[in-house]
């Protein structure tokens, strides 16, 4: 009970932001064909775009580290003024920062929440199985399409006509 405070919470919140921040790429890495996919898509001329609800710090490392010669148009994380998703306003500010609309933008992601904010947003869904959720959760929660591999991911933006 004594260590409720909002003193202490505040505390033990900014040590826990700190030590993740310090340690998130450890024993953390892309997914195989991740960043061959990634390549691809940059020069075809899609704009790249990270909407995380990670802490904004530690998403910036993630995409420094593991992507350092693909060019993200924007890199979101948990910050300050800033929903999370699903709420629609990430995907909005992206998509205003990338000078595109909903009907031209897909939301690609491996959580329900991900679906959630790709249909709040009004953009395309691809769900992903090779993340941290199951098939049944992204479709249960609007997943246009599924993909179980990355190199699953250009024919279906084909299919949505956001690549050529």
């Amino acid at each position: 009970e004594h260590l409720r405070t909002a003193e202490y919470v505040a505390n033990a919140r900014r040590d826990f932001v700190e030590y993740y921040i310090d340690h998130i790429d450890v024993n953390t890495r892309p997914y195989d064909g991740v960043a061959n996919l990634l390549e691809k898509l940059s020069a075809n001329g899609c704009a790249l775009a990270v909407a995380s609800n990670k802490f904004q710090e530690g998403t910036a490392k993630l995409v420094r580290r593991f992507f350092p010669d693909i060019r993200f148009d924007a890199v979101y994380g948990n910050r300050e003024g800033m929903p999370l998703k699903p709420d629609a306003l990430l995907l909005q500010t992206i998509m205003r920062e990338c000078d595109s609309e909903a009907a031209r933008c897909c939301m690609i992601g491996d959580s329900g929440v991900d679906m959630q904010t790709a249909h709040n947003a009004g953009t395309h869904s691809i769900g992903v199985t090779w993340g941290f959720r199951s098939r049944e959760e992204l479709m249960q929660n609007g997943a246009e399409r599924i993909a179980d591999h990355p190199s699953e991911i250009s024919a279906i933006l084909r299919d949505y006509g956001i690549i050529d």
